[in-house]
């Protein structure tokens, strides 16, 4: 099942590595990314493909089985200062 969500999480990565410019003119640009340094690299078009980048991370670590392991990883202080386990 996994392996599943992370093909598909890879799928919805690649869409949003290639098809940039379709989602900015679906869903616009982001204002912080463009009155920002940012807007030097790309403005919007560096945070679309930053997110597909995100998204194609994390569906490899779904797809070997280390989707659970990373997350544990980086919860792992917040759920020890509110919950007050050892994880």
């Amino acid at each position: 099942m996994t392996f599943l969500i992370g093909i598909t999480l890879l799928a919805i990565g690649i869409v949003f590595a290639i098809r940039t410019e379709w989602f900015l003119r679906l869903f616009g640009s982001f204002l912080a990314a463009e009155t920002t340094t940012l807007r030097i690299f790309g403005g919007s078009r560096l945070i679309y493909k930053l997110i597909g980048f995100i998204f194609i991370f994390l569906g490899f670590l779904f797809m070997v089985g280390l989707g659970d392991n990373f997350f544990l990883w980086l919860f792992k202080p917040i759920l020890n200062l509110t919950f007050g386990t050892n994880l």
